[in-house]
């Protein structure tokens, strides 16, 4: 199965904590930035195993380097599982003995496709939960030492359907945590009626589940965004509260897929943002115009990274990348800064980067924008709903040429402008 925003420049943004604040309060990433390079995984060459997709991805992160398994296939939906290696998460090698995962002819839920993929890393042994046949479904499970060199301990799968006229007919999609002693599952359900919800199930060895009674956990939303289908990308567990990033459509289950964003203090009781869902959605005329799903989200530092699915058209699927890494912070006593203040950037003049930060005194539709001297737009830093607290911003102009250009930060009818010079 398979918002592109036009940029004038070949900016990366990024955007970092402000940390001269004691006893910060965190708030939760909504506000992705596309990366304008997309889609960053390539197909490979005509007649390679993955040459017509590369997509429904697993990323993972040791510190330093970024691996990747992905579903690649030279026809549509005829799945295999690859391997790339990054040192920035955007530009991928691959590895040259892929697919590393193929089909099992001696199976019978993973004899035609194996794809969606999630790998836990403890140190000294990888394991992976991944999707078998599409229509059947079924979730396998494999381990190696070797992140290349997967073999088979099994040819049955760990979890399956509910069968007939269940809520998860079939199944696909896992998405692990492994927390102290306990594995945690979630998973994407397909119903007879073409349905799709999240389910939740839970193990001691990663092999033997039980689902929980009840399922779905997270569910459509009759009359919203998400009324037809919710499909799990990727769950985060820090701060004491489970963060799920996932897809969702109100049509065909199968295109429109958006992204959206939900809390839980247990994974299993979840409340979605409604108030900024979806958080990243298609752009029409882009590479990832008819869906973008299945986020794979990592949380490095105070960098959020994902990495989704896109289609542009048919079903043919790739992957690409969005970032988001700006913070509010509240005051060590709670409570809200004094003024509304767009403060000016340091340092100033700058090649190539800057840090813009500014102040809210109350919560509210926040747009940050950088204009030249004709007036005319270049950067969309930030166009979301913001609590009051303290932001800092940094703005990376790489693609500009030196001069003379204007930040204005605007907010519930207020606004502040100053003026930056990039100076190469």
């Amino acid at each position: 199965m398979k918002q592109s925003t036009s940029y004038l420049f070949a900016a990366i943004l990024t955007l970092a904590i402000f940390l001269c604040l004691p006893f910060a309060s965190i708030v939760a990433q909504t506000n992705f930035m596309k990366h304008t390079g997309n889609p960053i995984l390539p197909l490979g060459s005509a007649g390679e195993w993955d040459d017509t997709e590369a997509a429904f991805a697993h990323v993972f992160y040791d510190g330093s380097t970024y691996q990747m398994w992905y579903s690649g296939a030279p026809t549509d939906n005829n799945y295999r599982i690859g391997y790339a290696i990054s040192t920035d998460g955007i530009t991928w090698n691959k590895n040259a003995s892929n697919p590393v995962l193929s089909p099992n002819n001696s199976g019978n839920f993973d004899n035609a496709q194996v794809w969606m993929p999630w790998v836990l890393f403890d140190g000294t042994r990888y394991e992976m939960w991944y999707a078998g046949n599409v229509g059947s479904g079924g979730i396998g499970y494999i381990t190696t030492t070797d992140p290349t060199d997967w073999t088979r301990q099994r040819t049955t799968p760990v979890l399956t359907g509910g069968g007939s006229g269940a809520w998860d007919n079939s199944v696909y999609g896992p998405v692990v945590l492994h927390i102290d002693s306990l594995y945690q599952m979630w998973y994407l359900g397909l119903s007879q009626n073409n349905l799709w919800q999240i389910g939740y199930a839970t193990s001691m060895d990663g092999v033997n589940w039980s689902k929980h009674p009840n399922n779905p956990v997270l569910a459509v939303s009759a009359g919203e965004w998400d009324a037809t289908a919710v499909g799990v990308g990727s769950v985060l567990f820090f701060d004491g509260q489970y963060h799920i990033y996932y897809h969702g459509t109100s049509g065909d289950p199968l295109s429109g897929w958006e992204i959206g964003y939900a809390t839980s203090p247990d994974g299993i009781t979840w409340t979605k943002d409604t108030l900024n869902n979806p958080i990243l959605t298609g752009a029409p005329g882009g590479w990832d115009a008819i869906n973008a799903g299945f986020p794979r989200v990592i949380k490095d530092g105070n960098r959020y990274r994902m990495w989704y699915t896109g289609r542009a058209s048919g079903s043919i699927d790739r992957m690409g990348y969005a970032e988001e890494v700006i913070t509010g912070i509240e005051t060590s006593d709670g409570t809200p800064p004094e003024r509304f203040e767009l403060k000016q950037n340091y340092p100033n003049p700058f090649n190539p980067a800057t840090t813009i930060t500014f102040s809210l005194t109350q919560s509210g539709f926040v747009t940050l924008k950088v204009y030249n001297i004709l007036g005319k737009a270049v950067a969309t830093l930030l166009e979301a709903h913001k609590p009051a607290g303290q932001y800092a911003v940094n703005f990376d102009a790489s693609g500009l040429t030196s001069g003379i250009y204007y930040y204005t930060l605007t907010a519930d009818g207020l606004k502040q402008s100053r003026k930056m010079v990039l100076l190469r």
